[in-house]
Protein backbone atom coordinates (compact mmCIF):
# COMPACT_ATOMS: atom_id res chain seq x y z
CA UNK A 1 0.00 0.00 0.00
CA UNK A 2 1.59 3.71 -1.39
CA UNK A 3 2.36 5.59 1.48
CA UNK A 4 0.71 9.16 1.87
CA UNK A 5 3.46 11.78 1.10
CA UNK A 6 3.19 15.06 3.39
CA UNK A 7 2.58 18.48 1.43
CA UNK A 8 5.17 21.11 0.71
CA UNK A 9 5.57 23.03 4.30
CA UNK A 10 3.68 20.56 6.58
CA UNK A 11 5.23 19.90 9.96
CA UNK A 12 6.85 16.25 9.73
CA UNK A 13 4.23 13.90 11.43
CA UNK A 14 5.55 12.08 14.96
CA UNK A 15 6.24 8.58 14.49
CA UNK A 16 6.04 5.75 17.00
CA UNK A 17 9.34 5.07 18.31
CA UNK A 18 8.85 1.38 18.13
CA UNK A 19 7.54 0.28 14.41
CA UNK A 20 7.95 4.16 12.81
CA UNK A 21 4.19 4.59 12.07
CA UNK A 22 2.69 7.75 11.95
CA UNK A 23 1.40 8.80 15.35
CA UNK A 24 -2.57 9.46 14.90
CA UNK A 25 -3.06 9.88 18.37
CA UNK A 26 -1.82 8.42 22.12
CA UNK A 27 -1.52 4.97 20.84
CA UNK A 28 0.40 3.81 18.10
CA UNK A 29 -2.40 2.25 15.78
CA UNK A 30 -0.15 -0.58 14.61
CA UNK A 31 1.90 -1.89 16.96
CA UNK A 32 -0.66 -0.29 20.02
CA UNK A 33 2.59 0.99 22.02
CA UNK A 34 1.70 4.42 24.03
CA UNK A 35 3.58 7.37 23.21
CA UNK A 36 5.26 8.42 26.37
CA UNK A 37 7.58 11.63 24.93
CA UNK A 38 8.36 13.74 28.09
CA UNK A 39 7.39 10.80 30.50
CA UNK A 40 9.35 11.20 33.95
CA UNK A 41 9.49 9.01 36.87
CA UNK A 42 7.27 11.19 39.17
CA UNK A 43 4.64 10.94 36.44
CA UNK A 44 5.02 7.33 36.15
CA UNK A 45 4.74 6.67 39.75
CA UNK A 46 1.68 9.07 40.00
CA UNK A 47 0.04 7.37 37.08
CA UNK A 48 0.39 3.91 38.67
CA UNK A 49 -0.81 5.35 42.10
CA UNK A 50 -3.71 6.80 40.63
CA UNK A 51 -4.46 3.07 38.70
CA UNK A 52 -4.27 1.74 42.49
CA UNK A 53 -6.13 4.07 44.98
CA UNK A 54 -8.38 5.56 41.95
CA UNK A 55 -11.42 4.29 41.14
CA UNK A 56 -11.83 3.95 37.89
CA UNK A 57 -7.85 3.32 38.06
CA UNK A 58 -7.32 -0.28 36.15
CA UNK A 59 -5.81 -1.66 39.67
CA UNK A 60 -8.34 -0.28 41.61
CA UNK A 61 -11.07 -2.10 39.29
CA UNK A 62 -9.44 -5.37 39.47
CA UNK A 63 -8.75 -5.46 43.06
CA UNK A 64 -12.37 -4.50 43.84
CA UNK A 65 -13.47 -6.86 41.30
CA UNK A 66 -11.87 -9.35 42.72
CA UNK A 67 -12.84 -9.51 46.28
CA UNK A 68 -16.38 -8.13 45.90
CA UNK A 69 -18.04 -10.02 42.29
CA UNK A 70 -14.91 -12.14 40.93
CA UNK A 71 -16.79 -14.30 38.65
CA UNK A 72 -17.96 -11.19 36.90
CA UNK A 73 -14.31 -10.20 36.36
CA UNK A 74 -13.12 -13.21 35.53
CA UNK A 75 -15.67 -13.78 32.96
CA UNK A 76 -15.25 -9.92 31.49
CA UNK A 77 -11.46 -10.86 30.91
CA UNK A 78 -12.13 -14.40 29.24
CA UNK A 79 -15.05 -12.50 26.95
CA UNK A 80 -12.55 -9.74 25.99
CA UNK A 81 -13.00 -7.12 27.96
CA UNK A 82 -9.41 -6.37 28.83
CA UNK A 83 -8.76 -2.78 28.82
CA UNK A 84 -10.59 -2.18 31.98
CA UNK A 85 -8.83 -4.39 34.23
CA UNK A 86 -5.24 -5.77 34.99
CA UNK A 87 -4.32 -8.87 33.59
CA UNK A 88 -4.75 -11.89 36.32
CA UNK A 89 -0.78 -12.70 36.06
CA UNK A 90 0.02 -9.16 37.18
CA UNK A 91 -2.61 -9.49 39.44
CA UNK A 92 -1.31 -12.58 41.10
CA UNK A 93 2.22 -11.18 41.27
CA UNK A 94 0.88 -8.06 43.00
CA UNK A 95 -0.81 -10.03 45.33
CA UNK A 96 2.14 -12.24 46.59
CA UNK A 97 4.22 -8.93 46.85
CA UNK A 98 1.64 -7.81 49.56
CA UNK A 99 2.06 -10.90 51.30
CA UNK A 100 6.05 -10.84 50.88
CA UNK A 101 5.68 -7.32 52.67
CA UNK A 102 3.28 -7.87 55.38
CA UNK A 103 5.15 -11.00 56.31
CA UNK A 104 8.49 -9.25 56.30
CA UNK A 105 6.54 -6.48 58.52
CA UNK A 106 5.31 -9.36 60.61
CA UNK A 107 9.08 -10.45 60.95
CA UNK A 108 9.36 -12.74 58.34
CA UNK A 109 7.15 -15.93 56.74
CA UNK A 110 8.37 -17.92 59.84
CA UNK A 111 6.47 -15.44 62.32
CA UNK A 112 3.71 -15.36 60.19
CA UNK A 113 0.95 -17.23 61.24
CA UNK A 114 2.43 -18.77 64.74
CA UNK A 115 2.38 -18.46 67.99
CA UNK A 116 5.92 -18.68 68.71
CA UNK A 117 5.83 -14.95 69.66
CA UNK A 118 4.12 -15.66 73.29
CA UNK A 119 5.60 -14.62 76.11
CA UNK A 120 5.85 -18.52 76.98
CA UNK A 121 8.25 -18.94 73.64
CA UNK A 122 10.27 -15.97 74.51
CA UNK A 123 11.53 -17.21 77.67
CA UNK A 124 12.57 -20.63 76.39
CA UNK A 125 14.52 -18.46 73.84
CA UNK A 126 15.92 -16.43 76.70
CA UNK A 127 16.82 -19.80 78.86
CA UNK A 128 18.65 -21.30 76.05
CA UNK A 129 20.47 -17.93 75.42
CA UNK A 130 21.52 -17.52 78.86
CA UNK A 131 22.76 -21.07 79.37
CA UNK A 132 24.73 -20.21 76.74
CA UNK A 133 25.87 -17.03 78.07
CA UNK A 134 26.38 -18.59 81.40
CA UNK A 135 28.71 -21.03 80.08
CA UNK A 136 30.86 -18.66 78.27
CA UNK A 137 29.90 -19.85 74.70
CA UNK A 138 28.27 -16.45 73.73
CA UNK A 139 30.47 -13.92 74.79
CA UNK A 140 30.52 -12.71 70.83
CA UNK A 141 27.60 -14.44 69.33
CA UNK A 142 25.12 -12.08 67.83
CA UNK A 143 22.08 -13.80 68.84
CA UNK A 144 23.18 -12.72 72.85
CA UNK A 145 21.29 -11.35 75.59
CA UNK A 146 20.51 -7.79 75.01
CA UNK A 147 22.42 -6.35 77.79
CA UNK A 148 25.55 -7.91 76.65
CA UNK A 149 24.86 -6.84 73.25
CA UNK A 150 24.31 -3.03 73.79
CA UNK A 151 27.48 -2.89 75.90
CA UNK A 152 30.97 -1.57 74.59
CA UNK A 153 33.14 -4.11 73.67
CA UNK A 154 35.84 -3.04 75.95
CA UNK A 155 33.50 -2.66 78.64
CA UNK A 156 32.42 -6.37 77.98
CA UNK A 157 35.94 -7.57 77.97
CA UNK A 158 36.86 -6.05 81.30
CA UNK A 159 33.93 -8.40 82.96
CA UNK A 160 35.70 -11.47 84.68
CA UNK A 161 34.26 -15.06 83.53
CA UNK A 162 32.62 -15.10 86.92
CA UNK A 163 31.42 -11.82 86.50
CA UNK A 164 29.91 -12.78 83.39
CA UNK A 165 28.17 -15.75 84.75
CA UNK A 166 26.48 -14.30 87.77
CA UNK A 167 24.73 -11.69 86.12
CA UNK A 168 23.79 -14.38 83.71
CA UNK A 169 22.52 -16.39 86.21
CA UNK A 170 20.60 -13.55 87.59
CA UNK A 171 18.94 -12.46 84.85
CA UNK A 172 17.62 -16.25 84.47
CA UNK A 173 16.56 -16.35 87.99
CA UNK A 174 14.29 -13.18 87.10
CA UNK A 175 13.27 -14.92 83.92
CA UNK A 176 12.31 -17.93 86.25
CA UNK A 177 9.87 -15.71 88.19
CA UNK A 178 8.27 -14.22 85.15
CA UNK A 179 7.76 -17.60 83.61
CA UNK A 180 6.19 -18.79 86.98
CA UNK A 181 4.21 -15.68 86.93
CA UNK A 182 2.94 -16.32 83.46
CA UNK A 183 2.05 -19.96 83.97
CA UNK A 184 2.33 -21.24 87.64
CA UNK A 185 0.26 -24.54 87.38
CA UNK A 186 1.69 -26.40 84.21
CA UNK A 187 5.50 -26.44 84.72
CA UNK A 188 5.78 -29.25 81.85
CA UNK A 189 4.82 -28.70 78.59
CA UNK A 190 1.47 -29.85 77.78
CA UNK A 191 1.52 -32.63 75.64
CA UNK A 192 0.67 -32.05 71.31
CA UNK A 193 -3.30 -31.73 71.02
CA UNK A 194 -5.07 -31.85 67.55
CA UNK A 195 -5.25 -28.28 67.71
CA UNK A 196 -1.81 -27.73 67.99
CA UNK A 197 -1.28 -29.81 65.05
CA UNK A 198 -3.77 -27.80 63.22
CA UNK A 199 -2.47 -25.14 64.36
CA UNK A 200 1.24 -25.91 63.52
CA UNK A 201 -0.16 -27.38 59.76
CA UNK A 202 -1.97 -23.57 59.24
CA UNK A 203 1.23 -21.96 60.44
CA UNK A 204 3.59 -23.48 58.09
CA UNK A 205 1.34 -22.30 54.57
CA UNK A 206 2.41 -18.99 54.74
CA UNK A 207 5.75 -19.16 54.52
CA UNK A 208 5.59 -21.42 51.46
CA UNK A 209 2.70 -19.80 49.89
CA UNK A 210 4.83 -17.10 48.10
CA UNK A 211 6.94 -19.55 46.62
CA UNK A 212 4.65 -22.35 46.18
CA UNK A 213 1.60 -20.30 45.30
CA UNK A 214 2.74 -19.62 41.65
CA UNK A 215 2.88 -23.55 41.08
CA UNK A 216 -1.05 -24.04 42.07
CA UNK A 217 -1.81 -22.60 38.41
CA UNK A 218 -0.20 -25.05 36.61
CA UNK A 219 -0.83 -27.86 39.05
CA UNK A 220 -4.40 -27.12 39.04
CA UNK A 221 -4.93 -27.41 35.22
CA UNK A 222 -5.89 -30.17 34.29
CA UNK A 223 -8.24 -30.26 37.48
CA UNK A 224 -9.95 -27.48 36.07
CA UNK A 225 -10.00 -29.25 32.42
CA UNK A 226 -11.86 -32.16 33.97
CA UNK A 227 -13.91 -30.46 35.95
CA UNK A 228 -15.51 -28.93 32.91
CA UNK A 229 -14.92 -31.54 30.51
CA UNK A 230 -18.30 -31.56 28.07
CA UNK A 231 -20.06 -28.57 30.38
CA UNK A 232 -19.03 -25.87 28.95
CA UNK A 233 -16.26 -25.36 26.11
CA UNK A 234 -13.10 -23.50 28.07
CA UNK A 235 -9.67 -22.90 26.84
CA UNK A 236 -6.50 -23.54 28.98
CA UNK A 237 -6.36 -19.73 29.00
CA UNK A 238 -9.61 -19.15 30.82
CA UNK A 239 -8.81 -21.84 33.53
CA UNK A 240 -5.40 -20.11 33.94
CA UNK A 241 -6.91 -16.94 34.70
CA UNK A 242 -9.82 -18.03 36.78
CA UNK A 243 -6.89 -19.69 39.21
CA UNK A 244 -4.46 -17.02 39.04
CA UNK A 245 -7.36 -14.53 40.36
CA UNK A 246 -8.46 -17.82 42.95
CA UNK A 247 -4.74 -17.40 43.79
CA UNK A 248 -4.54 -14.02 44.24
CA UNK A 249 -7.06 -13.39 46.70
CA UNK A 250 -5.98 -16.51 48.67
CA UNK A 251 -2.79 -14.57 48.95
CA UNK A 252 -4.12 -11.29 49.81
CA UNK A 253 -6.30 -13.90 52.61
CA UNK A 254 -3.18 -14.71 54.19
CA UNK A 255 -1.45 -11.37 54.07
CA UNK A 256 -4.48 -10.03 56.08
CA UNK A 257 -4.08 -12.42 58.24
CA UNK A 258 -1.07 -12.11 58.93
CA UNK A 259 -1.29 -8.84 59.68
CA UNK A 260 -4.21 -9.77 62.24
CA UNK A 261 -2.30 -12.22 63.80
CA UNK A 262 0.81 -9.89 64.27
CA UNK A 263 -1.63 -7.41 66.32
CA UNK A 264 -1.88 -10.09 68.73
CA UNK A 265 -5.21 -11.21 67.73
CA UNK A 266 -6.10 -15.06 68.11
CA UNK A 267 -4.87 -17.80 66.13
CA UNK A 268 -7.55 -20.22 65.78
CA UNK A 269 -10.65 -18.09 64.81
CA UNK A 270 -8.67 -15.58 62.58
CA UNK A 271 -7.41 -18.49 60.61
CA UNK A 272 -11.40 -20.01 60.82
CA UNK A 273 -12.63 -16.99 59.16
CA UNK A 274 -9.99 -16.86 56.30
CA UNK A 275 -10.94 -21.10 55.41
CA UNK A 276 -14.45 -19.77 55.60
CA UNK A 277 -13.54 -16.84 53.53
CA UNK A 278 -11.86 -19.01 50.42
CA UNK A 279 -14.68 -21.54 50.58
CA UNK A 280 -17.42 -18.71 49.89
CA UNK A 281 -14.88 -16.93 47.50
CA UNK A 282 -14.30 -20.43 45.31
CA UNK A 283 -18.16 -21.32 45.82
CA UNK A 284 -19.21 -17.78 44.19
CA UNK A 285 -16.03 -17.13 41.78
CA UNK A 286 -16.57 -20.43 40.19
CA UNK A 287 -20.24 -19.71 39.87
CA UNK A 288 -20.18 -15.94 38.40
CA UNK A 289 -16.80 -16.90 36.21
CA UNK A 290 -18.72 -19.90 34.28
CA UNK A 291 -21.72 -19.17 34.50
CA UNK A 292 -22.92 -22.38 36.63
CA UNK A 293 -26.39 -23.84 38.48
CA UNK A 294 -26.31 -24.39 42.18
CA UNK A 295 -25.92 -27.73 41.91
CA UNK A 296 -23.02 -27.62 39.06
CA UNK A 297 -21.57 -24.92 41.30
CA UNK A 298 -21.23 -27.09 44.47
CA UNK A 299 -19.52 -30.21 43.24
CA UNK A 300 -17.69 -28.23 41.01
CA UNK A 301 -15.48 -26.30 43.97
CA UNK A 302 -16.01 -29.33 46.27
CA UNK A 303 -13.62 -30.83 43.81
CA UNK A 304 -11.23 -27.85 43.38
CA UNK A 305 -11.04 -26.97 47.03
CA UNK A 306 -10.27 -30.92 47.21
CA UNK A 307 -7.74 -30.53 44.54
CA UNK A 308 -6.26 -27.58 46.10
CA UNK A 309 -5.98 -28.76 49.27
CA UNK A 310 -3.75 -32.07 47.99
CA UNK A 311 -1.74 -30.30 45.93
CA UNK A 312 -1.01 -27.60 48.52
CA UNK A 313 0.35 -30.88 50.57
CA UNK A 314 2.25 -32.22 48.15
CA UNK A 315 4.03 -29.33 47.63
CA UNK A 316 4.61 -28.86 51.59
CA UNK A 317 5.36 -32.21 52.05
CA UNK A 318 8.03 -31.73 49.51
CA UNK A 319 9.48 -28.72 50.32
CA UNK A 320 10.03 -30.17 54.31
CA UNK A 321 11.60 -33.06 52.76
CA UNK A 322 13.93 -30.93 50.92
CA UNK A 323 14.52 -28.54 53.90
CA UNK A 324 15.52 -31.95 56.06
CA UNK A 325 17.87 -33.36 53.38
CA UNK A 326 19.73 -30.33 53.68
Amino acid sequence: MPQTLPKPGAAEPTLCRNCETPLQGAYCHACGQQDQRGATLRGQAAQWFASIATPGGRFFETLVGLLTSPGALTRAINEGKRQRFVSPFVTLLFAMLVLHGVQWLAGGPDQALTSESTVTASLERADSALEDYAAGEAEDAPGGPAFLRGEEQAARSALSAEERRERALSTQFFTDQARKAWNPVAEEPAPASWRAGVQQALSTLPGLFPVLGWLLVPLLLPAMAGLFKGASPRGSLGHARFLAHATAFAALALAAGTALIAADLPFMPIAGILLAGLVAHTVFHLRGAYSLEWPGTVWRSAALLLASALAIAILTAGVTLWRAAL
